[in-house]
């Protein structure tokens, strides 16, 4: 303790004033006032400082505040007050001190640094830009950290001149150049300014450089000039010179940016090379680009070999989708299975199990699943459609009717849920008007939909008397799809022969006869 009342008398600056002082200066009252207050600051100070010793961090400071508030002289406190808020992220504390140390010395570029980066956390760059142009004459001017956080809080108060004057002089020297000129790259996509983009981009890639930031800004830049053939030609020079992983990044992004432009068979080949060359990751880019393009039987090989090097739950996901397609019930539902008890992939194993008994008109199973993952996320309108639509082929009509009027309700643009609602109650004949409505809404947010003016066409049929407008609806059905509709068929033979029309009502049955002979040759 007598350590402690010593380490207080030199802190506080002498601020014990022994009573024989305050009395002589008894005469003086606001003497006395500050007197008493240094008196009581030096009593608190020690009992602060026991406190702390003690473990008491928060009694502690909550004294040291009390000192500071009663004694401003004791400037000792200032720093240790600061770094107790800063550590806690008491921003708005710690502003109250640096203001008033900067405030004292306003040519500090210590302390005007830590008010304007304080200032920019508390959500005021402007004031924090303003003492950044106050201290910088008093700075080294190789001060990087000074400069960089210039040039931000210049793009952040939308100064871009002094934002690209500040990333310019970070480029000129070697520690700083990288990020200085991918920061000048952005700024200029963020302005529109093209030339200048692509000028900054040919100083970046003669380096053979290519961050993150590059990347992402070369893949604005073709966004921006809706022509990739100028940002591949550049992905070129690092595919050929640079070192193998940035060489591969780039040979990436050349794939992605051709296949984006529709240049598919172009893409694949890069895709192919890259494979042959490349780890496992490479062989599951391929194989998800075979996926994307239906090569199925392709896409399975490659994926199951690759995900055997190097196995993830994201991998196995997608050979259940592709064995999906392939028909593959049975291999799908162990790689969806497998995820049934992972929380992170719970949700996406269980739609994808209720898919696999949905495609072999399982609908018991389905129900099972659909219902599991509702119950774990109610606001999922896609999962109760399902759910739905499982119900209505199971023959659980008013229960699926419920289930579809609540996913319009959830999601009034789910066109596809209005037309299956809306052919619900026309193939029982019920509602027929509410059906007519449900599908005009499909039809107009996707009017060039086969299905949907199939069933708008066969609403007005069942209201017996639009057959006319009927028939022209389900041609046009007829026209916008691959031909493979049997219901299409089947509705445009029954209007047809209502209409009296018997050549087409032949024609329509013929063709309907030999889609289903071809259906039951296939099965």
């Amino acid at each position: 303790m007598k350590f402690l009342l010593i380490a207080a008398a030199i802190l506080l600056n002498s601020a014990c004033i022994p009573r024989v002082a305050v009395e002589q200066s008894a005469s003086a009252e606001p003497s006395i006032t500050k007197a008493i207050s240094k008196e009581r600051a030096y009593e608190i100070f020690v009992q602060a400082m026991t406190f702390e010793e003690f473990g008491n961090v928060d009694a502690a400071f909550a004294g040291y505040e009390e000192v500071l508030r009663l004694d401003p002289e004791a400037t000792v406190l200032r720093n240790k007050l600061l770094n107790y808020y800063l550590e806690r992220n008491l921003i708005d504390k710690a502003l109250s001190i640096v203001q008033l140390m900067f405030n004292e010395d306003t040519s500090s570029v210590l302390n005007g640094q830590l008010y304007a980066r304080l200032l920019f956390k508390s959500g005021k760059p402007s004031d924090a830009y303003s003492i950044i142009k106050r201290i910088k004459k008093f700075a080294n001017v190789n001060d990087y950290a000074l400069i960089e956080f210039e040039g931000l809080l210049a793009e952040e108060v939308r100064d871009t001149l002094s934002a690209l004057s500040a990333w310019k002089k970070l480029a000129a020297f070697p520690e700083t150049k990288a990020v200085a000129q991918d920061r000048m790259l952005s700024l200029y996509l963020d302005c529109d300014s093209i030339n200048q983009a692509i000028s900054q981009v040919a100083i970046i890639i003669k380096d053979l450089r290519y961050s993150q930031s590059t990347r992402l800004s070369l893949l604005r830049l073709a966004d921006k000039t809706g022509n990739s053939d100028t940002v591949i030609a550049m992905l070129n020079v690092l595919k050929k010179g640079a070192a193998s992983e940035t060489a591969k990044q780039a040979q990436g992004d050349i794939a992605y940016l051709l296949l984006k432009s529709g240049k598919t068979d172009d893409a694949e080949m890069e895709y192919r090379d890259l494979a042959a060359k490349g780890d496992a990751s490479d062989r599951k880019s391929l194989a998800l680009f075979l996926f994307a393009r239906s090569k199925l039987a392709e896409a399975e090989s490659i994926l199951v070999s690759a995900d055997k090097e190097q196995p993830d739950a994201y991998t196995q996901m997608y050979i259940g989708r592709i064995r999906l397609g392939l028909s593959k019930y049975d291999s799908a539902a162990v790689s969806f299975s497998r995820y049934l008890s992972d929380p992170k992939n719970l949700n996406e194993a269980l739609y994808y199990l209720g898919m696999t008994f949905e495609m072999q008109k399982k609908y018991d199973s389905s129900i099972v699943y659909f219902s599991r993952l509702y119950a774990l996320d109610t606001s999922n309108a896609d999962c109760l459609f399902r759910l739905a639509a499982s119900h209505e082929r199971k023959g659980n009509f008013e229960t699926a009717e419920k289930m579809m009027v609540n996913v319009i309700k959830m999601a009034p643009l789910f066109h596809t849920a209005q037309n299956y609602l809306a052919y619900m109650y026309a193939d029982k004949g019920i509602k027929l008007d509410t059906a007519e409505i449900l599908v005009k809404n499909a039809l107009s947010l996707d009017s060039a939909n086969s299905a949907y003016l199939d069933t708008y066409g066969w609403v007005l049929y069942k209201k017996g008397f639009e057959n006319e407008k009927s028939l022209e609806l389900l041609e046009r059905a007829l026209a916008l799809s691959d031909g493979s509709d049997i219901e299409i068929f089947e509705h445009l033979a029954a209007v047809s022969k209502a209409l009296g029309r018997m050549d087409k009502h032949e024609d329509y049955i013929n063709r309907l006869s030999g889609m289903k002979k071809k259906v039951q040759n296939e099965h």
